[in-house]
């Protein structure tokens, strides 16, 4: 007894190590192509970390042009596209927001609703809270709740019928919910534990799909008015995904559970598998994220790719690797944990550049040597 306790708590470092090798933050992999700077600073989030929950490019009737969005669960500040200067902050610190914001959950973006120019703050579930919308100034407009004992997975918004006017799509175990702008249940789409959505420009239709995972792993394929277009069922592990126009037309990106190490795998709108590959010593728990960035404008896009830890013994992070447009890893980095990735598409010239967070403190810049 007294043996195996001495060799249980002499490997427990060893173990340990092994398991989270290279699951610090820092760059882990750099052919020399991407060159990384500062965006953003804390001082000019507000001076104490604040997790960046989303970036995102915006434009309303108050500001002429487009700005970016960085939202974090207690602040969104607005900048420059061009320069990064600070436009606007808006603060959620107040104690009767903040309530308002633990009862809808995680994963704010910035919408505009009800097509007036302004935008509303669309709360998009996670972990325990529910799914809603605030207006500007942090008021209430509605929640969405169908089951008062499990939380909705996800809510999304989109215009499926091209009419001009943006639907709400919401994830939940009970099913597939469509709500119109002003939180009004229009139809149910299904029934069952529905895990993920996302909505896709699909080539082969007039107009966009929703597409959703069910929990036993199926994608379905619904138009507006919720008929089911197609359905598959991959043959992998795993519980998110994501949709990339990479490498050229839109594709699936999943994360694929393995043994110290995941992979990111795309399937196109069928579920032939078009890209495979292993990003080893990462232990992944949740995503994955991607986005096509167009670094020149002389080359195809490339592809960066985003997946978080849980952080169960040490602090989450998020893992960035960005993809040349072959397919050969170029880069791979790990950040403090952060769910802001957006590109860039509004600086002088041509060339894109990709943003993504770290912990709130910073957000980085990439961009083509």
């Amino acid at each position: 007894m007294m043996n195996t306790l001495i060799v249980t708590l002499l490997s427990f470092p060893l173990v340990t190590s092994w398991l989270f090798w290279g699951n610090n933050p820092g760059v882990k992999m750099d052919l020399g192509k991407i060159e990384k700077t500062p965006a953003l600073t804390c001082g000019i989030l507000g001076g104490v970390p604040r997790r960046v929950q989303k970036i995102q490019i915006v434009s309303s009737s108050s500001k002429a042009g487009k700005e970016i969005a960085v939202l974090g669960q207690s602040m969104i500040t607005f900048v420059s596209c061009e320069n990064y200067e600070i436009n606007n902050q808006i603060s959620f610190m107040e104690q009767d927001i903040a309530e308002k914001k633990s009862k809808l959950g995680l994963n704010p973006e910035l919408v505009d609703a009800d097509n007036d120019g302004n935008l509303e703050i669309m709360m998009g579930g996670g972990a325990l809270g529910g799914v809603g919308l605030l207006d500007e100034t942090e008021k209430l407009i509605w929640s969405f709740h169908p089951d008062h004992m499990l939380p909705p997975n996800k809510m999304i918004h989109g215009d499926l019928d091209k009419d001009g006017t943006i639907e709400f799509y919401v994830a939940d175990p009970t099913g597939l919910y469509q709500l119109d702008a002003k939180g009004t249940l229009l139809k149910k789409f299904s029934d069952g534990w529905i895990s993920d959505i996302h909505i896709v420009d699909d080539p082969h239709a007039t107009k966009p799909l929703l597409v959703a995972l069910t929990h036993r792993r199926e994608f379905r394929f619904y138009d507006f008015s919720g008929a089911l277009v197609r359905k598959f069922k991959p043959a992998y592990r795993f519980s998110r995904f994501d949709i990339v126009n990479w490498p050229s037309s839109p594709n699936i990106l999943i994360g694929v559970k393995g043994f110290h190490r995941w992979r990111a795998v795309l399937l196109d709108l069928e579920g032939k598998t078009v890209f495979d590959h292993i990003l080893p010593s990462f232990w992944f728990a949740h995503g994955p994220e991607g986005v096509a960035v167009r670094f020149s404008e002389k080359e195809p896009p490339y592809l960066a790719v985003v997946g978080h830890t849980r952080g169960l013994i040490r602090s989450p992070l998020t893992q960035l690797s960005i993809f040349s447009p072959s397919g050969e890893l170029i880069y791979r980095e790990n950040l403090k944990a952060n769910k802001g990735l957006c590109v860039n598409d509004c600086k002088k010239g041509k060339n894109e550049t990709l943003l993504a967070g770290d912990d709130g403190c910073t957000v980085w810049e990439y961009s083509l040597k």
